[in-house]
Parts: structure tokens; sequence; C-alpha cells
């Protein structure tokens, strides 16, 4: 059987005079950085660990050293030799350890340096970067122990369109489903024995691989065994079985029904390897017709793009918050996500295969390329480990396989749509890309000014730049107020309402999920529909209502207004109608925005996704005039003129003439006490685990004091420590810090300000 051996503690120091090796573990940064980075740190580094004897290590077994993420050019070292370089700071890798001692100690050391070169994308200079590299042996590494008859990684082996296990779906309806499974197996020598081989030239194994597909109740849906193979020493064989489920669960964003696949290689009637993956049944078709399907049924894009950084470690998050990103975003009702703008942690598409949001892939690039041997070649790299490393994910359905925004000549982006055809045959494989550099030959085009054409087109960027660039009236911080927060969620509301409504269009992704820090601007990118901190803007629950599964409200707004004053006020909501009470007395009741579509100013009539200079408009337009939203499932309740009375605002969403959900906010006072939050948001706290830590300001009345500001100090004892300050100022009330879990035990949490209650909580992990 294939082991692996996980490797998750390492001695790590700066390669600079005088830096001693310390003990860390996986996922690691090499520099934690500000929460607002004006220079992001680039440099050397080194990892070593020591490999223990491997005693019952068979003799003739292939070993492979398994990095998942190491930013962005990882020096290979085995005993003080030197084995390779990997270039490229995204995708997963195998280094083959042939001189790997099974009875004696081995020593692995990793030189890791993140500074952009031309050997491998992105390449582009920080300075110059929408976005920071940041630093480290950020994912989990491991030892895989292969014994001479295995199944393969896909990544170990050249195999186009195959290597490891592969699952397709070849046709899918409720009654039946056509799938195939793609195993490559082989027999690996190891090299110090292939002078052995003319001796053994007639030796071979019957070989057999048994596939039993089971539901998600653990239901065997389908057994297949293949027709027996004659296998010789060093040489490989792939099997491609084709059989069908009978009314097999479809997976969609709706309905995320898995499977799990076991696959036994059996060599002269024994078992010699057993390897388990997910999959799930899925067939798609995508036209500029009739948009995104999935099994034959329509899909409404609500999606977005997301940037995998947390605040202060950058990328080194462990599996457990990737997930609760992964759940976030669902609850916030996006069921679309882009993968900007590289290769993510296979934990969060894991976990997007759970909850049902379908993800468009990316290889590394942005804004630069250069023609050299080294960086195509690392090119076409990308392109083949990114399919071969997530084409079992159901999850994903579309592969953008060219370099964000930036421009080379056709014949590279031609490559790269063959080179993913490839590795993916048949109609399931959807490539897509930008069209600025002419080239449509995706089979989904990016959106772009003067774009013509009947193939299917993705707005996969939108609302942001285009209303005044790096000052854009999207990019707007919760201190910043009601108003500001609104006109950040009109922005995207109304382009998203222009674009998605052009032809070919089938759908749409906001820019961007969270904020994030930029390399080129000292400035935090504040757009995202929450801050670094996840903690969620108006815009965050805009996007909630249009696809949430259950009746929701949300009044978008601060009832912390001057006396005797009147003015708007916004809900969101995917109700029929909703009602606004004040202080219990009913005010008003209405039904969705249903107002003509209007230009945004009458200085811009035409902006798109990212505009021409010419194009941009700044001036804010006319928030939430009870039109723009015909394309949005469930338009705002815009009520226009509401008169301001201290004390409760309630929103009422009624479905079919049914009280179904409300929701209330308060006239806050000034702020009386603290409130301790350990956000787990649907994950629980384990060990090694990175989590947010939330103090909320509170008047005498346990309701929000938003307008109050404070200078809070959180203590942590125990089995975690913050990563970070832990003395900062509130914003709009509450005030984020970042916890890094230990190993099993108790962690004791306190915050406290001047004046105020202090709070104390304790978890036990």
């Amino acid at each position: 059987m294939v082991t692996k051996i996980a490797l998750p503690v390492w001695k790590f120091r700066h390669l600079e005079p005088g830096s001693s090796l310390q003990e860390v573990r996986l996922p690691h940064t090499a520099v934690i950085e500000p929460e607002t980075i004006r220079e992001p740190w680039e440099g050397k580094v080194e990892y070593c660990t020591t490999i223990p004897p491997q005693d019952t290590m068979p003799d003739d077994a292939a070993i492979y050293l398994e990095i998942t993420g190491a930013m962005q050019h990882c020096a290979v070292y085995l005993n003080g030799a030197y084995l390779t370089t990997h270039h490229g700071g995204y995708d997963r890798f195998l280094v083959r350890l042939d001189s790997f001692r099974r009875n004696k100690e081995n020593i692995i050391k990793l030189e890791l340096d993140n500074t952009p070169t031309d050997d491998c994308p992105p390449g582009k200079p920080v300075k110059g970067l929408d976005f920071c590299y940041y630093s480290g042996l950020y994912r989990e590494a491991a030892l895989i122990i292969c014994p001479p008859l295995h199944i393969s990684d896909p990544l170990a082996v050249v195999c186009p369109g195959g290597g490891g296990i592969f699952f397709r779906t070849l046709s899918a309806d409720r009654e039946r489903a056509e799938v195939e499974v793609r195993v490559h197996i082989q027999h690996d020598v190891p090299v110090d024995r292939r002078f052995l081989l003319p001796q053994s030239y007639n030796e071979a194994h019957t070989c057999q691989i048994r596939l039993i597909l089971k539901d998600s109740s653990g239901k065997i849906a389908a057994e297949h065994v293949s027709e027996p193979v004659q296998l010789r020493m060093n040489c490989d064989h792939q099997f491609a079985e084709q059989f069908a489920v009978i009314h097999p669960e479809l997976w969609n964003p709706d309905h995320p029904a898995l499977y799990t696949l076991e696959c036994e290689l059996i060599a002269d009637g024994a078992t010699a390897d057993h390897q388990i993956i997910r999959c799930g049944i899925r067939h798609l078709t995508i036209s500029g017709k009739d948009g995104l399907r999935f099994n034959g049924e329509p899909f409404f894009i609500n999606g977005t793009n997301r940037h995998q950084e947390y605040p202060h470690v950058g990328n080194a998050v462990p599996p457990s918050a990737q997930k609760r990103d992964a759940m976030l975003l669902k609850n916030g009702g996006r069921n679309f996500l882009r993968l900007a703008h590289y290769p993510q942690h296979q934990a969060f598409l894991d976990a997007c295969d759970e909850l049902g949001i379908a993800v468009v892939a990316c290889i590394p690039g942005w804004q630069y390329y250069a023609v050299n041997d080294h960086f195509l070649a690392h090119l076409w790299r990308d392109v083949r480990s990114l399919i071969r490393d997530y084409r079992n994910h159901p999850c994903v359905v579309l592969w953008e396989v060219s370099m964000n925004e930036t421009y080379p000549a056709n014949w590279i982006n031609t490559e790269a749509n063959r080179i993913a055809h490839e590795e993916f045959p048949g109609d399931q494989c959807f490539t897509c890309g930008d069209t600025y550099g002419l080239y449509e030959g995706w089979d989904v085009l990016f959106s772009r000014p003067g774009l013509q054409t009947d193939k299917p087109v993705l707005v996969r960027e939108y609302g942001d730049w285009c209303f005044g660039e790096n000052r854009s009236t999207s990019r707007q911080k919760r201190g910043d107020g009601e108003k500001a927060m609104l006109q950040q969620a009109w922005n995207y509301l109304w382009s998203g309402n222009q674009l998605g409504k052009e032809p070919s269009v089938i759908g749409v992704a906001d820019w961007a999920a969270w904020d994030y820090n930029r390399g080129y601007f000292p400035v935090t990118f504040h757009g995202g529909a929450g801050d670094m901190f996840r903690v969620p803007r108006y815009k965050y629950h805009f996007f909630r209502s249009q696809t949430a599964k259950g009746p929701m409200v949300y009044p978008a707004a601060d009832w912390n207004r001057e006396p005797g004053s009147s003015g708007k006020v916004v809900v969101f909501s995917n109700c029929d109608e909703v009602e606004l009470l004040v202080n219990g007395v009913s005010i008003a009741r209405r039904r969705p925005d249903h107002g003509p579509d209007t230009p945004y100013s009458p200085a811009a009539l035409n902006i798109k996704e990212t505009a021409a200079s010419s194009l941009q408009d700044g001036s804010g337009g006319n928030p939430f005039d009870g039109g723009n939203a015909s394309y949005w499932p469930h338009p705002p309740f815009t009520f226009p003129d509401i008169a301001f009375e201290p004390g409760e605002l309630t929103a009422v969403g009624y479905c079919k003439g049914q009280a179904v959900v409300r929701e209330s906010i308060y006239t806050g006072g000034p702020a009386a006490k603290l409130r301790l939050i350990l956000r787990e948001d649907g994950v629980p706290a384990g060990n090694h685990d990175l989590l947010f830590a939330e103090v909320h300001l509170l008047d005498t009345a346990d309701h929000p004091a938003t307008g109050s500001t404070a200078e809070v100090t959180l203590q942590v004892s125990g089995a975690a420590e913050i990563v970070g300050p832990d003395n900062k100022q509130t914003e709009a009330g509450i005030v984020s810090f970042l916890i890094r879990t230990g190993s099993t035990g108790r962690v004791t949490l306190c915050a406290s300000s001047p004046d105020l209650t202090t709070e104390e909580m304790t978890v036990n992990l």
C-alpha cells in the first residue's frame, strides 16, 4: 500500500547572518506581516526536518517528498546533497528521494526564496502586483512511500489525460449515469536496481482494478472489475473503465451529493494498493444562449473572487480555517467562486465540494509573462498540474488556463488551451480566460468592452475598478458608516445588473470576497464583502439575499441618526414583502424595488467590468433609487422617507402573506461593556488552528455601541497565542484579533478596555 507520513514539524531560520534555527509547525509563514502591508517582505529562508529510521520500509519502495505549497522557489536537499529546485509557489509537487537511507536518519532541507523571477509565473515584481506573494512553507508536507507496484500520483508521472485516479462523468440524468474511471498503475524499480532488469524481463504480474462506488449514505451504487493485464517490472498501464450508475445522486450547488470511490489494485490475486477518493456525478452544459446548466437544470451564478490570505500570516492557513472561509461564503449566498489568481488549498476545494460552490480553478499569473524556456515550460506545467490535481472535484466547472490580465501572443494561449483539453478529454472540460489579447479560443470568454461573440461569456470581475480606480467608491470600510457601505453595495448591485443582462453572459462574479493586501499600493483593498478578519459589510448581506436557502431579512442601516431627521432605509431580503416597524409600530410595507434601469450617472452611460479611463465614474451615482435591479432574483426593498425615532427598527419579511422572519437593529448608547466572541463559523476550534476573536462594544441594554470607539486589549493564556498585536482600536464597535491554537488543552481569552467591564471566556480544545 502507498503510505503517507505527515511532516508537520520543521526547524526554520532566515538565511542571513546571526539567524538561528527555531522549531515551527506547518503551515508556516516566514514573516508575521502587519495588518496593512506597506512593503511585503522578500528574502531567503531555510526549513529542515529529520526523519527517523524507517526500519519497516521495504528496500524496494519508491520514496517521494510531497510539498503542497512553498513560496516560491524551493531548493531541495537530502542529507546535504542537492536534488532539485521547484519553481512556482502555488502548486503541489513531488521530489523523488532515490538516495533515502532506510535504516538511518535522513535530513531534508529546503531553501526557499519568495522573490519573483522570470523563471515561472506569475513573475511580476511585488511593487507592480495587486496582491502579495507572502512567504514560507505555507501548506502541508509529507513523505510518500510507494511499494514497487502501486497506483501512481498524477504529479509523479507524465501521463496526459491520466496518471493516478481520474473520475469522469460521460453522461448523466436522474435515471442513469455513465462514468469512466482511469487508473494508472506502475511497477517502479529503484534506480540502484534497474541494472538487474535484463535478468527479469520475463517476470510479470497479473493486475486488475476493482472499483466500488458508494453514495453519500455508504450504500454501494456500483461495482466494477477490470479485465486482467500483464504488467512487467519497470512498466506501467492505464486502465480506462466505463460503467453505469442507476438512479444516481447528481451533484449541483443546491444538492452537493458526493460519492466515495474505492480503488483496489489486485496483483496476482492479492491487494497491492488501495486508494479512496471523493467524487461527484454531474454533467455540465454551457452556452451563450442557455447559460450554465447542471444536469440540464439552469443555474443562477452568484459569484465572487477569493484571495486566500489571512491577516498577518498571509497564505499559511490550516485546513480547518480553509473550510470556515468556504462556509462563510456559502452562508453569504455565494454559489460560484473564482480562485484568483492561483491554485488554492485542497481543503478549500473539498469544502466547496461538500457545501456546493461551483469553482473556477486558475493557473498563476497576473499582468506579466516572459518568453523564455523556463517561464514557458513552467506555464505549461502549471496547466497540467492544475487539472491533474483538481480534476476529481465536482465543484470545478471552469479551468482558467490564461494568465490573468496578461496579453501574450495568441500561440501561447492556444497551447495552454490545447494542453487543458488534452489533460481533460471529452465534453466536460470548459476552459476560460481573458480576451484582452484578442484571443477568443477559450470555451468561455471573459467579458471585455467591444466583445462580440455567440460564445458563453463570464464577467469574472466587476463592481470595483470602474468606479474610480484606486479611489473607487466601492472601497469602503465599516467605520466609514451607513452611507459609505450602502454606496459600496449599490455599486455592485448596479453594475452586476447592467452586465448580467448583456448578450451571452452566463453570470457575473464581483471583485472581491474579502479585503486583501496589495503589493503595489500601500492601502488595503476595502471592496470586499468583509474585511480581512471576515467581518461582513452590507454588501455581504445583499449577496446573501440572492441565493439564501431560507427566508432572510437584513436592514442595511445604522439606526443612529440625527433627532428629527428622516431618510432612506434599505432592506435586503428574499421575501415577497417587507414591513418596517419603529418601536413596534408599523411604518410601511412594500414589495421589492421594481423601477427602471437607468445610467449610473449622466457622465457614465456604459460602465464595464474593467472600464477604460474615459468610462470610470467616481460620482457615486444615485444609490438605491428604487430600480436597477431587474437582473437580480431578489431586488432590495427601498423605503424612501422613514422618520427617525430612537429605539428599535424592525424589518419583517413576508412570504405568501405570512410573516416568516424578522430582524431588529437599535439606537446604540455609549459603550458600557464588552462582548467577546471566538468565531468558529461552523467548524469547531481544534488543535493547531487559526480563529478570529471579536470584541464588540455594547451599551447598557446589550445593544451594539457602533458609535463608540475604544482601545481594547486581548490576553490569551493556555494552549493558544495571539498572532499580531494584542491591543487595537475598534472600528464601528468591533475589533478583531487572530488566534493560533496549539495542542490539546484549555484556552482562556480576556478582553479589557479602560472604563469598560472585562470579558473573559474559556474553551477546551
